[in-house]
């Protein structure tokens, strides 16, 4: 252990050769033998210092005390808010919140759960993409190198070749060759050394986290993992503006062509430019590749799937969405609550509302608004899942919604849509020919609608005008509709689940009634951090059931 450890009981000069992972204190052999044998500690996991030599400092002295309230022990765990907590905590900011149990409770398992396990492989990924980052700036700082070297070599043969008042614009040329050269390296290498902390970092947690598992107790691998969990996002957040920012520079080089009158027709003997390109997109297409060839299950077989029973009695639900981080929000369409759980139903969270929620969409990562009939459309908070003011839509009743950007549009129950922003501002109405009953947005902002009364998908384009989409006797009854990265349409019809190419003239069916699709009757689609389409939410079997399918 690089750190040398004293004895936090009898004196900080005493050199302690043993580790309580309980107090995150070091002990020498006396205090060691006490707290071994005292009532109050003799059930702590006391270690020798040799058997976490490889652990960090920082991370064996995580404390186990709240931040906000000092001196308080962190003894529970909130899971909405995926937050640890001391027992002031509870009723200052997490009175409402239901699902909160001990550390004992939460931390049970944890060396052999997801939570260690994501962990782990999340930083061991973004170590990959640093060690990639990095290999593409030292190999692009390589070939500038040698592109110098060719370009110079290519300089000095036109030199041979033309007079000698040719010299000045050669040493000017030379000049901006070195200028542009250094500009390339300096901009190629930029953020290295931070790539660099970045990795070394990430390398202690990953060594943290292993040699911890045989070490510490199930309560100090939470508290670390938790901890660490927001560290992480914050150095994936930065690693992933490196990488988008991550160019590949060439230095190339563009001869004039000699002609009879070099004066007139040579001024200068070349022009030299630096070529931009994405350096990650080969990285990225690569990793692409690795997870598309990973084992996944078929298309046409659910990820999960649970019946709305697993919600209540007698629960049925007609509309739902996917919300930012994979959960998703479900309206109950026979009492008033909306419903958050994850894609298998669990870690349900009724949300008590003042009506029966018609349709919800997600407005932002920390927003969804709830389609509220006639009191127009009611924002909820998804950080605390606390209903918000309605936003009101006069004389109108409210019975879809979709989200684009600072838009709202919302379907009424006669032939119109009107478009609002989060402030209830109109933006625009659309008078409709039909009933609008299912909406949806594009990535343009195009509005999708559909009628469920013919077998059309209708579209409101982002000024206003409206066209028809597409028309099919194949697509009956068109309920629930969703778009994916590509905008390509999916939608529930005729029984079945039909994807639409972008154009709207390539069909085919996904999911039939042999997948198990009985009366679909909404879908959505969450794309990941990737940009890509990977789940398809589809509440099937007349109301019944909530269905996840896997995307390709």
């Amino acid at each position: 252990m690089s750190e040398q450890y004293f004895c936090a009981c009898c004196d900080d000069k005493v050199e302690a050769e043993h580790w309580c992972s309980d107090c995150t204190e070091s002990l020498c052999d006396d205090c060691a033998t006490i707290h071994c044998k005292t009532t109050l500690t003799k059930r702590h996991k006391v270690v020798r210092l040799q058997k976490v030599e490889g652990v960090s400092s920082s991370i064996l002295r995580i404390s186990d005390t709240c931040k906000v309230h000092e001196r308080q022990k962190l003894t529970f765990f909130c899971k909405m808010h995926d937050q640890l907590l001391c027992a002031a905590c509870l009723p200052e900011s997490h009175k409402d919140c239901v699902d909160v149990i001990t550390i004992d409770k939460a931390s049970n398992g944890v060396k052999h759960g997801s939570a260690l396990g994501d962990l782990e492989a999340k930083i061991k990924e973004l170590r990959e993409i640093i060690i990639e980052i990095l290999r593409t700036k030292d190999a692009n700082t390589i070939t500038l190198n040698e592109q110098k070297e060719l370009i110079s070599n290519e300089i000095k043969r036109m030199r041979l070749k033309i007079n000698t008042h040719l010299n000045r614009i050669e040493e000017e040329l030379k000049s901006t060759l070195e200028a542009k050269h250094m500009e390339s390296i300096t901009k190629v290498q930029h953020g290295r050394g931070d790539l660099a902390h970045a990795n070394k970092t990430l390398e202690t947690w990953e060594n943290d986290l292993e040699n911890l598992k045989d070490s510490a107790t199930d309560i100090h691998m939470f508290t670390v993992v938790k901890t660490l969990e927001p560290k992480y996002t914050n150095e994936e957040n930065k690693i992933r503006d490196v990488q988008w920012d991550n160019i590949k520079l060439d230095l190339e080089f563009q001869p004039t062509d000699i002609a009879d009158d070099i004066k007139a027709m040579l001024p200068e003997l070349g022009k030299l430019f630096v070529r931009e390109t994405n350096a990650t997109g080969l990285f990225k297409l690569r990793r692409l590749r690795q997870r598309l060839q990973e084992l996944q299950p078929p298309l046409n077989v659910p990820t999960h799937k649970f019946d709305t029973s697993r919600l209540g009695p007698g629960i049925e639900v007609k509309r739902g969405c996917f919300l930012p981080d994979n959960k998703i929000m479900l309206c109950s369409y026979n009492d008033e609550n909306l419903l958050i759980c994850n894609t298998d139903g669990r870690e349900l969270r009724k949300l008590k509302m003042q009506y029966i929620p018609l349709d919800v969409a997600v407005f932002d990562d920390k927003c969804a608004v709830v389609a509220a009939n006639e009191r127009g459309v009611q924002p909820i908070d998804l950080t605390l899942y606390k209903r918000e003011p309605y936003i009101s839509v006069p004389n109108e009743k409210c019975v879809a919604v979709a989200c684009f950007e600072k838009n709202i549009a919302v379907a009424h129950d006669i032939k119109a849509i009107t478009i609002i922003d989060k402030e209830g501002k109109k933006l625009m109405r659309v008078v409709l020919r039909f009933f609008p009953r299912y909406l949806a947005y594009n990535h343009s902002g195009r509005l999708f609608w559909t009628n469920t009364n013919n077998h059309e998908v209708n579209c409101i384009e982002p000024e206003g005008a409206q066209r028809l989409y597409c028309s099919s006797p194949y697509i009956n009854d068109p309920r629930g509709v969703a778009l994916d990265e590509n905008d390509n349409l999916f939608i529930a019809g005729s029984k079945n689940v039909h994807k639409i190419s972008k154009d709207g003239k390539a069909q085919e069916i996904i999911l039939t009634e042999d997948d198990g699709i009985r009366e679909p009757q909404d879908l959505s689609i969450s794309i990941n951090h990737y940009g890509l389409a990977h789940a398809l939410l589809v509440i099937n079997n007349h109301l019944r059931s909530i269905e996840t399918f896997r995307l390709e």
